[in-house]
């Protein structure tokens, strides 16, 4: 943790308003691989406001981008109240897929700051929760592809690859959990979809993969590729869904 900087931010968070902090939870790629990828690592966080209201958007918006300045590392942030978890008129309807996998499951995630209160998420809701996660996805990526992607040349597309890459992996990590497999990202993901679903293709997957380990030398210079992931997500989410609703037939 000290290696990429975040107890400076930790610390800093705490002194911001530490009376209002429940926990601090560090989840997703520097969790799993204790280390920062070159132009493509980001520190996924959660905190956890006792009172959400009373956070000074201003304040910690300054923080948060004094620290990335610092260290040149993004911090993607879900904020959650405790309220929200803990008040059954609102916790029934919490559907945050990041949030509900990250808080119930200790195996991916590190509590790096308080405690995580007791709260109840049913199986169904978890499943909505995946599904709510695919659909946004999917549409994102759409948007993605004709607001960002194809109006950029080839050395901004490299850049905006990684975001397009861990997303679609997101997609198939989230699809997977419709069917109670949980597992990590990449590698995890494409051998359960391959034990799982031998009918679907995987091969965009593993070409991902490999511009993700090897994307200091990686050079974008092909289209096709990104038509690929496009291809393949449309596909595949279409292809999930409906054998996720025959299991419920």
């Amino acid at each position: 943790m000290r290696d990429v900087g975040l107890q400076d931010f930790l610390d800093k968070v705490i002194a911001f308003q530490p009376e209002n902090i429940q926990a601090v939870v560090l989840l997703g790629g520097i969790f799993r691989n204790k280390k920062i990828i070159n132009q493509w690592s980001d520190i996924d966080l959660i905190i956890i406001w006792k009172d959400i209201l009373s956070v000074d958007l201003v304040e910690f918006s300054d923080i948060i981008d004094d620290w990335e300045r610092s260290y040149m590392i993004r911090l993607d942030i879900t904020q959650v109240s405790v309220k929200e978890l803990m008040d059954i008129n609102l916790s029934q309807y919490l559907f945050n897929g990041i949030i509900i996998n990250a808080l119930k499951r200790d195996d991916v995630r590190d509590v790096i700051y308080g405690s995580i209160p007791d709260f109840k998420i049913s199986d169904e809701q978890e499943k909505q929760s995946a599904l709510f996660y695919i659909n946004h996805m999917l549409f994102w990526q759409r948007e993605y592809y004709i607001e960002s992607l194809l109006r950029s040349n080839n050395e901004q597309i490299k850049s905006l690859i990684p975001i397009l890459i861990r997303r679609t992996f997101s997609i198939v990590r989230a699809s997977l959990r419709l069917f109670d497999i949980y597992c990590h990202p990449y590698e995890d993901s494409i051998y359960n979809i391959e034990n799982k679903f031998p009918e679907i293709c995987t091969n965009v997957l593993w070409k991902m993969l490999d511009i993700k380990d090897s994307f200091d030398e990686f050079q974008f210079n092909d289209i096709d590729i990104l038509l690929e992931i496009r291809n393949f997500t449309e596909i595949f989410v279409d292809t999930i869904l409906k054998k996720y609703n025959d299991t419920l037939s």
